[in-house]
């Protein structure tokens, strides 16, 4: 008797705990909040600290205050993104391997990417050797593949023994563009590197891998080839993009075209394009269903159908990558089968909030990834524009209403996230979602499922038809991109004007009946305000970003911006500006450039124009004449020592090449720019002949507070050049292991090192700020 009323009391009391419980969309943003304190720590912390407050959290909350809930539900989170995190950064290349030859014995992981004259793979090795000497390190790597003998024959699960030259996770790291170390971070990819071809990789016996996954990514590379050899490479990239999810054949000014549009969501799989497929899905198996009574008598149609669309979200999402947006998708349509097989109610805003609970226990990085808040704050705005706006009549004017209400809503994200709003967004969009979600998709996945079962030429019609139905809106996003005015640049929002616009923006939201609804306009007002001047007369501030191999350098004053670059391969300017330099304008409120000076590698290169055409609205100089062949015109001319001129009190002036020197016409510019108190000195890649000529003629004139360069491999014969500019700052860019051949680069600093570097140029010097990259757990 005494263990029967002790086990009743206790489930009264786990009743009563659970009673207390906040709603479950509470209970997630609280954990949202947990893992998004994670993203701001310089260290992974221990998982342990936060674990304890949760516990105590919720013995108080069950005691007498269960709004403690929330707090144990953010600790919790908190505490299983750190043990995550751990688990991740404990698999990190040790810094004793980095830029050591390896032998690595594997398992291909991933569809070999193309990627220019190579491809891109992850291996998973099994056996790790060093001079022969197994390793115990085992970790995830990507690497980059030349041609070889065998190359065209890597795919997913195959087994090989391959000489690599690994380094930790190092991408580009810069302000406001993609974080793509973070990224890396949480995939597992635990070092980066390149195979080397002496000797040639040796294909080994057996196949690793599971075998769904390898019967899936077979599938997925037989619709790659299909595509590329029913259409020309950049129409079988976007049938690509719309059935599989891979995006690697888009060339990048049809995606910047789509960006500008505000149509991009569409060329990729998105929740409605998995809600779209699982639906025909469901209501074909309840159709078929119906039409056999003796099926229908022993099992319900509708769990049948519920089954099948379950299944259906489940293959398709593996197909396509398992992305943020996927995952969220399928997600969902397995919460709608499950509300229709166990007969329960579904409430739309619950079904959000677990998918994304889900999410954060399989990824919990994905709470700082972009991807992830589009895709949410799409679906959220839906839910409640139907809750809101149900009872506009008329199909035409509800979907205007919709696309409206959708475009005003993403405002406050996308200022936050981009800094940039696509105007053409909600004119682009009512064409295109019909024509890519009704048409384009549904052709291109009939060809899809005809080339994964062989049929080979209907696969081929079905290809052809559903990029000819893109033909017209390829046409009107063409159109966009070559409107200066497609794009509006916008402030980033402060805290303050965040709020404000999300006040309007629920008062937006609020039903039709409601009255004064649009005064929420005035509450996104602030956003479209122009920042203002941060910088004083005769000061710049300074930018050197993390390029790679390549360099950009931007410098503001108070009312303009330069932009200079030295670029290695030919039109690598394009790669450059739209993942780099355009993202860190837009971040730094920096809404175009006046100036650019472009710097070559080798004499055949040329200005690729039309990748500087949205950044800048003046003058663009080169290290050689101009090409010819130009789109639009921009005054191009060569860079010339002497010219000068003048922005905001500070001045600038070419110091090489020299119109009298014909041993310097071939050099990269060297730009000298100074104010009240400081000076420094930019240039593109220089040669030791270059470093030799600039000294000599201008000798302790060069003194400066900040040199900034490219150096060649070799980086020898600077030594006479850095003595005589005696600069308080040294950076060298485009060559990561110059330091360690170079005594006189040894205190040098390096964005490649460290990601983008910034300085503030005003009276007593130049004075290093920050470097963007260094204070994450995620970057080695």
């Amino acid at each position: 008797m005494v263990k029967s009323n002790s086990l009743a009391e206790s489930r009264i009391l786990a009743n009563g705990c659970a009673g207390k419980l906040p709603a479950l969309p509470g209970l997630v943003s609280a954990s949202g909040l947990g893992l998004g304190a994670l993203y701001f720590q310089p260290a992974v912390p221990a998982f342990w600290p936060p674990l304890v407050i949760a516990i105590l959290a919720g013995i108080l909350a069950c005691w007498r205050w269960p709004l403690l809930w929330l707090l144990a539900a953010g600790c919790i989170a908190f505490s299983w993104g750190s043990f995550q995190a751990q688990q991740r950064a404990d698999d990190i290349l040790p810094a004793h391997l980095a830029g050591r030859g390896l032998d690595v014995e594997g398992v291909i992981v991933s569809l070999p990417r193309q990627l220019g004259s190579g491809s891109t793979i992850r291996l998973l090795p099994e056996r790790v050797f060093r001079d022969g000497k197994a390793l115990s390190w085992r970790g995830l790597v990507e690497l980059r593949v030349g041609r070889f003998e065998d190359a065209s024959e890597l795919a997913y699960g195959q087994r090989w023994r391959m000489r690599v030259r690994l380094n930790r996770p190092m991408p580009p790291a810069n302000p406001g563009g993609y974080d793509r170390a973070y990224h890396l971070f949480w995939e597992g990819v635990a070092a980066t590197g390149t195979v080397v071809l002496a000797p040639q990789p040796l294909r080994l016996a057996g196949e690793g891998g599971s075998v769904v996954m390898h019967w899936i990514q077979m599938l997925r590379q037989r619709i790659i080839d299909a595509s590329n050899v029913a259409l020309p490479r950049d129409r079988a990239g976007l049938v690509q993009a719309l059935t599989i999810g891979v995006q690697d054949q888009i060339p990048g000014p049809m995606w910047q075209g789509f960006v500008r549009s505000g149509t991009a969501h569409l060329m990729v799989i998105s929740g409605s394009h998995i809600t779209l497929v699982a639906g025909i899905v469901f209501f074909l198996i309840r159709w078929g269903w119906g039409v056999l009574p003796w099926l229908a008598r022993r099992y319900p149609a509708q769990s049948a159908a519920a089954i099948g669309m379950l299944l259906t979200a489940l293959f398709y999402g593996l197909m396509a990558g398992m992305g943020l947006a996927t995952q969220r998708a399928v997600i969902m349509v397995w919460v709608l089968a499950g509300a229709l097989l166990f007969q329960r109610e579904l409430r739309p805003f619950h079904s959000l909030s677990l998918a994304a609970l889900i999410v954060f226990i399989l990824q919990p990085g994905a709470v700082a990834e972009p991807g992830f808040w589009l895709s949410f704050s799409v679906v959220l705005l839906i839910f409640l524009l139907l809750a809101g706006y149900g009872g506009i009549k008329g199909h035409w004017r509800k979907l205007i209403s919709y696309q409206l209400m959708i475009s005003l809503g993403m405002l406050p994200l996308l200022g936050a996230l981009f800094a940039s709003l696509p105007l053409f967004s909600p004119l682009a969009n009512l064409f295109a979602i019909p024509v890519v979600e009704g048409l384009a998709t549904p052709l291109a996945l009939l060809g899809a499922m005809c080339s994964a079962l062989g049929w080979e030429y209907p696969g081929r019609a079905f290809f052809y038809l559903s990029t000819l139905s893109l033909e017209p809106l390829l046409m009107l996003v063409h159109w966009i991109d070559q409107t200066p005015w497609a794009t509006l640049a916008i402030a980033r929002p402060s805290p303050g004007v965040l709020v404000a616009a999300l006040l309007g923006l629920g008062v937006l939201l609020l039903p039709v009946a409601w009255p004064g609804r649009l005064f929420g306009i005035i509450g996104l007002i602030p956003l479209f305000l122009p920042p203002q001047p941060r910088i004083p007369a005769d000061s710049a501030e300074l930018a050197i970003l993390d390029a790679g191999v390549d360099s950009a350098f931007v410098l503001s004053t108070r009312h303009h911006t330069l932009l200079m670059q030295a670029l290695k391969y030919p039109d690598g300017g394009f790669y450059l500006n739209q993942r780099i330099v355009g993202p860190f304008l837009r971040s730094a409120d920096l809404p175009s450039v006046d100036a650019a000076i472009v710097n070559f590698h080798h004499p055949q290169d040329r200005v690729q124009t039309n990748a500087y055409l949205g950044l800048v609205s003046n003058a663009l100089w080169q290290a050689r004449s101009a090409p010819s062949g130009i789109e639009r015109s921009l005054s191009q001319r060569q860079c010339l020592g002497g010219e000068s001129w003048e922005w905001d009190g500070v001045t600038f002036v070419f110091l090489d090449p020299l119109r009298t020197d014909p041993q310097a016409q071939s050099a990269s510019c060297v730009l000298a720019v100074y104010g009240r108190g400081w000076q420094i000195l930019l240039t593109g890649e220089l040669d030791p002949a270059g470093a030799t000529r600039l000294a000599h003629n201008f000798g302790a004139n060069l003194k400066s507070d900040l040199f900034a360069m490219s150096v060649p491999d070799s980086a020898q014969g600077f030594e006479n050049l850095i003595g005589t500019i005696d600069a308080r700052h040294l950076v060298i860019t485009g060559n990561r292991h110059a330091a360690a051949h170079v005594p006189a680069l040894t205190a040098s600093l390096d964005p490649g090192r460290s990601g983008a570097l910034m300085f503030s140029l005003g009276e007593g010097g130049a004075l290093r700020l920050a470097n963007s990259g260094s204070a994450h757990y995620w970057f080695p």
